[in-house]
């Protein structure tokens, strides 16, 4: 693998771990106003915390892949 093709690995593995801090930060935000406020924003958390998943696994292909 190219130097260039190691930087633009690296750039989207970091772009997807930016990722999945904003959807944490953004999960924990709306579940804390879920348990106050509204059942369908409890389910939204639910919901987004299966996607916080799918990227994990992205990350974890893209470190085995180029390893």
């Amino acid at each position: 693998m190219g130097h260039a093709a190691a930087e633009g690995v690296q750039d989207e593995r970091a772009y997807t771990l930016l990722l999945i801090g904003y959807k944490a930060e953004t999960s924990i935000a709306d579940a804390t106003r879920a348990l106050v406020e509204r059942p369908s924003l409890a389910q939204r958390v639910i919901d987004e915390d299966d996607e916080v998943d799918r990227l994990e696994l992205e990350i974890d292909d893209m470190s085995d892949s180029h390893h």
